[in-house]
């Protein structure tokens, strides 16, 4: 592989959270032949991008989090290239840490500290007046420096300092140098004459400080104090006795405040100082929420921008829960945290120790998942007036939280009373009829059932063409059209003398329906038309009928629905001899029917008589005394029920959810087909979906079995009626105890209460953090409940589902967290000395949620330990030793050891030398090995190392 070569930048020294390029040239290699690793420290793979600058040649862009040595392998085919594995240095100058700059004297050394621990690999550059001042670094182990420069004139100095060719933090700094160390100043550097100094202070507020100077009086005393905009600030001394005296000032303006003290006319150079002026009350904290959801993210932003400078405390319940602050820039950040569990959480923001105005406040925690909308009742709903549904939860609903929008069909919005009682319960007026959509929020997110749909209608709006009188025999019509009402059941009943007559209902599409009845009786005859249960306008409507004395009438089965394999009657009145009557039957394809007449002497009737064979049309024609009776040819409607077809009735449903079956009657002839789900307390709809081809939908709404009688002309079809067991998916409960989180690679358990439904492993669904199926195992029954088992493998959010007929079960689907302690990472653990602090990193970004527990002994005595995060689950640890003994570190993720806890860490006290450096514990095969060894009493020995 030695004409694929690598080179660039990226390659060597490399700044962390910023992009860094290499080049890869290989002449005959496509981008698919190019493999690349790049490994951080922490042994984890850092991302990268390559993209193709023309034919064989490559460009690399990395962005690495980590200092440290990077190990990036590149490999062609397969096949490692010369020089692989490279090795980056990545560094970071802004973790370079600088002590205090004294104010110096001409001619007299000035020293200071700089910390290059945490800042990784590279050159240090220090430039005093541009480089006209020379300056020395002295080493002092561990990568910690003492800077040091001699100053010859009295001015102020600029010091820059650079690493790797980057300003570090802070840069320039300023040191102020004096001509000569006056008497006073003489007294000062023996520490008699001391100045207590301040770092910050509040606005509006009146602050001190002492001096305690011997021999001194008050009148020889005089303090400077100039603020931000070169004001001086006026101040009072008062003289305490014992050389103490105590120096008392305000401000009203944020900004940095020098404070010089002069004695006897001089000024002392080593007591000047400068302190901060912030404002706590012009911090602001906008867009609080006061409800969040439990699992989701809430953010809020924190304005600091005016109220100078100072140190931003964020705490979510005592630092119990994890918060990430993301700076915007010009003192503002946005703040996030996501609750997990369902407690109140307890926000607290302080600024310099303080608490800032509405702090701390409070956030109460709910459940999405656990509410139920109950709109069974208002599917079907009348305009113009109210309707009312509630909204439930497990836990309570707090006042304003709730949010319900509806559209009307038109995108209206309509208004919306909300009471909470008992839950919450909304209230609105339809003015429009069709569908209405509902959303409801909770704390600004959607609750999982919605959006919702129901329906409204108007029975005003069915409209019925006017029929007034009829004639015995002879059929009565009229229409019905409901196109402008909306959706609902129709129902027509026709009664005479308190009995039912039989209607022919036609479907003439649009929700129009032609309607037809034969009068038997001379008498008035009662039409009763409504509308989902609501009389329409008009309804009841009489129809008069009127006597048709000694003319020839015909009446009886025939004339209306007859079935097929049964005699069909014509009965034939107002006739002195059948001889008289002259009838011809032709069937649906056209074929002569042969009949018998009968007459009846005591009624005076002539019945005509056929049995009818095959479904479909029958013209009878009839004559009397050769002249054709009025209405000749009649029609008679023969059907034959066996030939009706029910499809798709399940035997189980699910309460709630819309049932739809199809029923076909295009071989059953003509008729009417009926549908009555529980004797008409649950509501059907039909839909035509093409010739005698319908799917009925209804919605159980209980628990009970549901009887679906299906009539055509009357008639039960075979099967009727159909009956349905009903599933209640709300009526299962799931036990989550201990699933807040759960180990990868252990078997995690919950159970299961069916109340006697059953469930199979098809009915739960567990899917890991890449939407990978894992397998659920089932045990128990649906009257002892069951227990569902499943084994994580993945670090990260399960989502588990519990579906009964096919809909989800209460409050799935839900999440699991999967932690993996192992994945744990601690690093830059060294020996310390007694009184300094020891600092190392922890790195839980790769182990899921879960609690640190982190515990610092010695000799049996716990030590206070102080962690700062860094975001992305990093944090920084220090604890300060306070005696020379090993020091044992514990650290637990989630109650588990993480790996290599516990740690050892030697502490000695300021004496002793210290040996340091990570080849200590681990070095490699053909590699040097550095350690330094330090000597704390600064005494000239002779250092032996012997390596066995």
């Amino acid at each position: 592989m030695r004409k694929v070569t690598a080179n660039g930048n990226g390659l060597k020294l490399v700044p962390v959270k910023r992009p860094v390029l290499f080049t890869i040239t290989a002449p005959g290699f496509d981008q698919d032949d190019i493999g690349i690793v790049v490994t951080a420290p922490s042994s984890r793979e850092i991302p990268f991008r390559m993209d193709t600058i023309k034919a064989g040649h490559y460009e690399v862009e990395y962005i690495t989090p980590e200092v440290g040595e990077h190990l990036i392998e590149v490999k062609a085919l397969g096949k490692a290239i010369a020089g692989n594995p490279f090795h980056s240095l990545a560094y970071d100058s802004s973790k370079i840490k600088v002590g205090a700059i004294p104010n110096g004297v001409v001619a007299n050394a000035v020293q200071f500290q700089i910390d290059c621990s945490e800042a990784g690999s590279g050159n240090l550059e220090i430039l005093v007046n541009s480089g006209r001042v020379n300056s020395e670094v002295k080493n002092l182990g561990n990568h910690h420096f003492l800077a040091s420069f001699v100053p010859q004139t009295v001015s102020l100095h600029t010091i820059e300092m650079k690493f790797n060719g980057e300003h570090v933090l802070g840069s320039p700094f300023k040191c102020q140098i004096f001509a000569s160390h006056l008497p006073i100043n003489s007294l000062s550097k023996k520490g008699l004459l001391k100045v207590q100094s301040l770092e910050s202070f509040p606005v509006g507020q009146t602050h001190s400080f002492d001096i305690s100077a011997p021999a001194v009086k008050k009148e020889d005393i005089v303090v400077s104090i100039v603020g931000p905009s070169k004001t001086t600030v006026q101040n009072r001394i008062l003289d305490l006795q014992n050389d103490v005296f105590r120096v008392y000032f305000s401000v009203s303006i944020v900004g940095t405040y020098m404070f010089e003290i002069n004695v006897n006319g001089q000024p002392l150079m080593t007591s000047a100082f400068s302190a901060k002026a912030y404002d706590i009350s012009r911090i602001s904290v906008s867009e609080t929420p006061k409800n969040c959801l439990i699992g989701h993210k809430f953010e809020f932003q924190v304005d600091a921008s005016q109220a100078g400078e100072g140190q931003l405390e964020i705490a979510v319940n005592d630092g119990e829960v994890p918060n990430q602050v993301q700076v915007l820039g010009n003192g503002k950040c946005l703040v996030n945290f996501t609750p997990e569990s369902l407690i109140p959480h307890i926000v607290d923001i302080k600024f310099n120790g303080e608490n800032v105005p509405g702090c701390p406040f409070v956030c109460e925690i709910s459940d999405a998942t656990q509410f139920n909308v109950d709109v069974s009742h208002i599917e079907l709903i009348p305009v113009g007036m109210p309707a009312r549904f509630s909204i439930t939860s497990s836990a309570p609903i707090q006042n304003q939280s709730i949010r319900t929008t509806i559209t009307s069909p038109t995108g209206k919005q309509i208004a919306v009373n909300i009471e909470y009682i008992e839950g919450c319960v909304c209230e609105f007026i339809p003015l429009e009829v069709g569908p209405h959509i509902i959303s409801i929020e909770h704390c600004n997110r959607l609750v999982s059932s919605s959006p919702l749909v129901v329906k409204s209608y108007d029975a005003k709006k069915v409209l019925v063409t006017p029929v007034s009188s009829g004639s015995i025999g002879k059929p009565i019509q009229f229409i019905v059209d409901a196109s402008n009402s909306g959706e609902g059941n129709l129902e027509i009943a026709v009664n005479a003398k308190g009995e039912n007559i039989i209607t022919q209902v036609h479907p003439m599409g649009g929700a129009k329906f032609g309607v037809s009845f034969v009068a038997n009786e001379n008498s008035d005859h009662i039409v009763s038309i409504t509308f989902n249960g609501q009389p329409v306008s008009g309804s009841p409507f009489v129809v008069h009928i009127n006597p048709e004395m000694n003319k020839v009438s015909v009446s009886g089965t025939a004339l209306h629905f007859a079935p097929v394999d049964k005699p069909a009657i014509l009965a034939v009145h107002n006739v002195l001899s059948e001889n008289d009557l002259f009838p011809k039957i032709t069937g649906p394809t056209g074929q002569s029917v042969p009949m018998t007449l009968q007459r009846d002497v005591d009624s005076g009737v002539t019945n005509i008589e056929f049995l009818p064979a095959i479904p479909g049309e029958y013209l009878i024609q009839l004559k009397h005394k050769g002249v054709p009776i009025p209405g000749s040819p009649f029609s008679s409607k023969i059907y034959d029920i066996k030939r009706i077809r029910v499809k798709e009735i399940p035997r189980e449903i699910v309460s709630g959810k819309a049932v739809t079956f199809i029923v076909e009657a295009s071989n059953a002839g003509p008729g009417n087909l009926e549908v009555i789900v529980n004797n008409g307390k649950v509501p059907s709809t039909p839909k035509a979906l093409g010739s005698s081809l319908y799917a009925i939908t209804f919605v159980p709404k209980d628990t009970e079995d549901h009887n679906i009688d299906i009539k055509f002309n009357g008639e039960a079809v075979p099967g009727s009626p159909f009956t349905c067991s009903v599933l209640d998916a709300s009526k299962v409960t799931i036990n989550r105890d201990g699933l807040e989180k759960v180990a990868v690679l252990t078997t995690a358990k919950f159970s299961i209460e069916t109340n006697g439904t059953s469930l199979s492993e098809n009915n739960v669904l567990i899917l890991g953090p890449t939407h990978k199926t894992l397998r659920a195992v089932l045990n128990g029954d649906p009257q002892n409940g069951y227990q569902i088992e499943f084994t994580p493998t993945e670090v990260g959010d399960h989502a588990i589902d519990v579906k009964v007929g096919g809909s989800s079960v209460p409050n799935c689907p839900f999440l699991v967290k999967a932690y993996d302690s192992k994945n744990v990472r601690i690093s830059e653990i060294t020996s310390g000395t007694v009184g300094k602090p020891i600092y190392f990193s922890i790195d839980a970004s790769a182990a899921g949620a879960g609690n640190l527990e982190i515990i610092v002994s010695a000799n049996g005595r716990n030590v206070p330990n102080y962690v700062q995060s860094e975001g992305n689950a990093k944090f920084r640890v220090n604890f300060k030793p306070t005696e020379p003994n090993t020091h044992v570190l514990s650290v637990k993720f989630n109650g588990e050891p993480v790996p290599g806890s516990p740690y050892l860490v030697k502490v000695v006290d300021s004496t002793q030398s210290i040996i340091s450096g990570h080849t200590l514990r681990m070095a490699s095969l053909g590699k040097g090995v550095e350690f330094s060894v330090e000597n704390r009493n600064d005494e000239s020995s002779e250092c032996k190392v012997v390596v066995t």
